[in-house]
């Protein structure tokens, strides 16, 4: 079995993290995700079952489903284009009436499952992953349920005159209460102008990339804040409160993956991803402890100075 390519998740809450593999093996090639810590097995041989979930939402995307073995999802390597390199290729092409319809073509396909929910920010599920709401912001939305927030362009692939017309790969963060469309859309549009920035080099801004999707710009801080809490959901307070800077120079502050690119993935990589999350843990818990105590120390030390002590 040859690896030729690899990312490992050591810096999520160790409920969450996983290796994912691309693997070939003879004459096929597999995408391979594997737990890292025991504790991410519970949600690692969850991933069938969201799957089977979001091919019942979407019955004209055609959801690639892992098959679970043990500690392992192991699913088929899609090689039709990812809607991602579609979209690129239309700006770099100048083509930005195809830019616009394909992008159309997903909007409508995301959004065919929806209904408007008054309360979505009421559910314990909501509040767990996105955090509270603001009371102001707590009007009735077209929402997905259940809603797999992770439709993003590079998890999309397009079969060109196949029937259906998108292959989805990942199901991971599918979850089982209402969450507002909006959001799931703007995601997808935000990380595709944020990473690549393919899309700012061809004259669209991120407002015309919100626009084609129906999304004000008024909404960006709501579904911001969204983000926010998802993050602090997977990644645990780690990601707001810092690490210290020798565990994370080898990479930029907001990219939490390890990838290996190429070559043969050995025992080490697993191990040393493992040691890795071991020591954020408790890096986290030396950060915020003397993020707390540095100012108490130093107020009370000038309390005592003024009274002489």
């Amino acid at each position: 079995m040859k690896v030729l390519k690899a990312k490992f998740n050591s810096y999520r809450r160790p409920e969450y993290r996983m290796a994912t593999l691309v693997v070939e093996d003879g004459l096929s090639a597999h995408v391979v995700k594997r737990a890292l810590d025991e504790r991410a097995l519970p949600h690692l041989q969850g991933l069938a079952e969201k799957c089977q979930r979001t091919q019942e939402t979407y019955p004209r995307i055609k959801v690639l489903r892992p098959t679970i073995d043990g500690g392992e999802a192991i699913t088929g390597l899609e090689t039709s284009p990812s809607l991602q390199a579609v979209l690129a290729g239309f700006l770099k092409r100048g083509d930005d009436e195809g830019f616009r319809k394909e992008v159309k073509r997903y909007v409508e396909t995301v959004s065919a499952p929806v209904k408007t929910v008054d309360d979505w920010w009421a559910s314990p599920g909501f509040q767990e992953v996105f955090g509270a709401v603001e009371e102001s912001d707590m009007t009735a939305l077209p929402c997905l349920n259940p809603a797999n927030i992770d439709l993003d362009f590079s998890n999309i692939h397009v079969a060109e005159g196949s029937d259906p017309y998108y292959r989805l790969f990942d199901c991971e963060w599918t979850f089982d209460f209402a969450v507002p469309l909006g959001y799931v859309l703007w995601r997808s549009l935000s990380r595709f102008e944020k990473s690549f920035r393919i899309p700012m080099l061809h004259g669209w801004r991120a407002s015309n990339l919100y626009g084609l999707a129906g999304i004000e710009e008024s909404d960006v801080r709501l579904y911001e804040s969204f983000e926010r809490g998802f993050q602090r959901f997977v990644f645990g307070e780690t990601l707001y409160y810092g690490i210290p800077d020798a565990i994370v120079q080898e990479k930029p502050w907001r990219n939490f993956d390890d990838l290996v690119s190429w070559g043969q993935v050995t025992q080490g990589h697993y191990e040393a991803a493992t040691a890795r999350a071991a020591a954020i843990e408790q890096a986290y818990e030396h950060s915020f402890s003397w993020r707390v105590t540095k100012p108490l120390r130093a107020l009370t030390g000038g309390v005592r100075r003024l009274l002489g002590r």
